[in-house]
């Protein structure tokens, strides 16, 4: 059994952060008009939707709604498998075999396989696999399917077979929100004056903060202080 499937004690790569506790309740969804991000959440929730690729820029938070998923069928006990293609290098091509005996296959970050044809075929083929097992595919990519410029024509007519979404960017605003409800789910106290100075000195990237605010967490309990803008500028030494 491979290290990324659910019937195991998930382990993944020392650099990529996977949350256990990243849910679709804990994702806040973007108020700007004609955003996506809603109608991506309720794809996602509904089983009958075998093939959900959902796109936008790193900021937007693809990878939180494919753990979001991803942790939803591990709490149905349903067998579930998660690649982040970000860390393709350490990946071995033949961990592709068999997983459309998968309920789910979520891949983040599929365009970072655009040019290398071994990876293109072999995930075409693993799509065909998928179509007639019937189980789950949710991609995420930093661009519409139709604009990666995959090598193989077919992978690309593939992934546009199903529903497509393009998330929106999160303002401050919702992003300190979203800061304020995570710290909250793990009792952790974040003021809304703390939240926005991490915005404006450390980054705006919602993946980023995420992570800090688990160091933060953890750090805080291990030096049984509370959350300050001074202790911040300690841990980080700004």
């Amino acid at each position: 059994m491979n290290k990324f499937s659910s019937k195991e004690p998930i382990q993944f790569p020392l650099q990529f952060c996977f949350s256990s506790d990243t849910s679709f309740d804990n994702f806040i969804v973007s108020n700007k008009p004609n955003s996506a991000s809603a109608e991506a959440v309720e794809a996602l929730k509904n089983n009958e939707y075998k093939l959900v690729f959902i796109w936008g820029n790193s900021t937007v938070g693809k990878t939180h709604l494919l753990q979001a998923i991803f942790n939803h069928y591990i709490e149905k006990q349903l067998p579930s498998y998660f690649l982040p293609f970000q860390h393709i290098d350490s990946f071995e091509i033949d961990m592709l075999e068999n997983l459309e005996y998968q309920s789910l296959l979520c891949i983040d970050d599929i365009h970072l396989i655009a040019g290398h044809e071994n990876w293109e075929h072999a995930l075409f083929h693993l799509f065909n696999r998928f179509t007639e097992s019937g189980n789950r595919l949710v991609f995420s990519a930093n661009a519409n399917a139709e604009n990666i410029p995959f090598v193989l024509p077919d992978l690309k007519s593939r992934l546009q077979w199903g529903l497509t979404y393009q998330l929106q960017s999160l303002d401050d605003d919702e992003k300190i929100l979203a800061l304020i409800k995570r710290a909250e789910e793990k009792q952790l106290a974040l003021s809304k004056e703390l939240a926005s100075y991490l915005l404006r000195r450390v980054s705006r990237d919602m993946g980023e903060l995420i992570e800090l605010l688990e160091k933060l967490d953890y750090a805080s309990l291990a030096e049984q202080r509370k959350l300050t803008i001074p202790f911040v500028k300690h841990f980080l030494k700004l």
